[in-house]
């Protein structure tokens, strides 16, 4: 029982820590993307300047 246990535990610290590095990924993903919003709209802005 303590076996199933120690496995379950370790498979969901495995999961959660893939969860957390997918969401960090993510997270910078859609600050370059917000980065590139930002870049866009201020080329637009200097070339109305």
């Amino acid at each position: 029982s303590n076996v199933k246990a120690a496995e379950t535990a370790a498979l969901f610290s495995h999961v959660s820590a893939a969860d957390s590095h997918m969401a960090s990924r993510s997270r910078r993903w859609h600050q370059k993307q917000i980065e590139k919003k930002r870049k866009k709209r201020d080329m637009f802005t200097g070339l109305l300047l």
